[in-house]
C-alpha cells in the first residue's frame, strides 16, 4: 500500500487506468494524456473547494462510536 501512496506508482497507476492518483507528487510523471484529464476534471481551484469528509449523521456516529470501544477494549 505504502508503494502505491508514492509519485512513480500514482502516475503508473493513473496512465494506465485513467483513473486519478492521490498520491502527492505524481503529477510530475503523468502522461500528457494523464495531465489533461486531470486538469479538464479539476479545473482551477476544484481541488481546494473538494471536501473529502461526508457529513455523518448523529445516528451514524453513535453507532460509529460504540464500535470503535468494543474494539478498542477487545
Amino acid at each position: 500500500m505504502n508503494w502505491m501512496l508514492t509519485p512513480e506508482a500514482g502516475a503508473l497507476y493513473a496512465n494506465h487506468t485513467s483513473i486519478n492518483t492521490t498520491a502527492i507528487g505524481a503529477d510530475k510523471f503523468l502522461s500528457e494524456g494523464s495531465k489533461t484529464f486531470f486538469n479538464a476534471a479539476y479545473p482551477g481551484d476544484a481541488l481546494e473547494k473538494l471536501w473529502w469528509w461526508p457529513v455523518q449523521e448523529n445516528w451514524f456516529v453513535a453507532i460509529r462510536n460504540e464500535y470503535q470501544d468494543k474494539f478498542l477494549s477487545a
